[in-house]
């Protein structure tokens, strides 16, 4: 099987949505673990 034909193509949009389900992750995680910081350090 060449490169090519493992290439996968995505619907428009799909990427940025993906990006955009991640990135919105992090910042609740950077929230949790800030706050449980917070919480330890009182």
């Amino acid at each position: 099987m060449s490169q090519k034909d493992m290439s996968i193509s995505f619907p428009a949009g799909l990427f940025n949505d993906v990006c955009q389900v991640i990135e919105a992750a992090r910042q609740r995680v950077t929230i949790s673990v800030n706050s449980e910081l917070t919480e330890t350090i009182s």
